[in-house]
């Protein structure tokens, strides 16, 4: 979860590691998707998801 008030750069910046985590640990992977959202959107999805 990222605060409204983290500038844009740092965003990129820890999305960045992840994806060079994500690849470390799995090298298959070739893309990583970030999907943006509110938290109460978040908590929407989750719910909806649930069998």
């Amino acid at each position: 979860m990222f605060f409204k008030s983290i500038p844009a750069e740092q965003v990129h910046e820890a999305i960045h590691r992840i994806g060079t985590d994500l690849h470390s640990a799995c090298p298959e992977t070739n893309r990583v998707y970030v999907e943006s959202g509110s938290l109460p959107d978040m908590a929407t999805a989750c719910v909806q998801r649930e069998p």
